[in-house]
């Protein structure tokens, strides 16, 4: 199950391009507000994951993307998006932990379809090695801007709980239309 926000389409996902892919840092605190509701409610569906925050803490897990677009963009973007929207969103033992690591080259998603997408991302995340001990036995939300087959959610919950993770959930800014229906929605999309 992921939690998204709201549609990923018009205002919302023109603000996460450019946020991402135009240097538009200064989006950050209101992308961060967009999507602390997700973590919230994520966080709220698991009694797990609540009572994480009360004991030995929850790891929140950016999905950092490739090294090819770190190299394009200079950084990962998504990583000060989450940070400030868990300090706004959860209260507790939390922890945002980039842990996941590419473990082969992948061709970009963009072009691809549902059954490609999940192909090409198949056994392509790990958990570093210096991650593993945060994420044993631990209760696990995995973030990512956009939700659009699940392949992304489905591949990090399969490297963290090889990893040792107790209970994998997942939180999103926005889903594309195709994938709305099957997300759990929030909001309505900005307009």
């Amino acid at each position: 199950m992921c939690w998204v926000s709201g549609e990923a389409s018009g205002a919302l996902r023109a603000a996460i391009t450019a946020y991402k892919d135009e240097d538009r840092r200064d989006l950050v605190r209101p992308l961060a507000g967009w999507l602390a509701p997700a973590l919230s409610v994520a966080v709220a569906s698991s009694g797990d994951a609540r009572a994480a925050l009360a004991g030995r803490g929850l790891v929140v897990v950016p999905v950092t993307g490739s090294p090819r677009a770190r190299r394009r963009r200079g950084d990962v973007p998504l990583v000060p998006l989450v940070r400030s929207a868990v300090r706004s969103a959860l209260w507790g033992r939390v922890a945002v932990a980039p842990v996941l690591a590419p473990t082969r080259t992948t061709r970009d998603q963009s072009t691809l379809d549902a059954g490609e997408r999940a192909a090409n991302l198949a056994g392509a995340m790990e958990v570093r090695s210096r991650g593993r001990p945060v994420v044993a036995g631990s209760v696990c939300l995995v973030v990512d801007d956009l939700m659009t087959t699940g392949a992304t959610f489905t591949e990090a919950a399969r490297a963290l709980r090889e990893a040792g993770a107790s209970e994998v959930i997942a939180a999103a800014l926005g889903a594309t239309r195709r994938r709305a229906e099957h997300a759990q929605q929030l909001a309505s999309p900005i307009s």
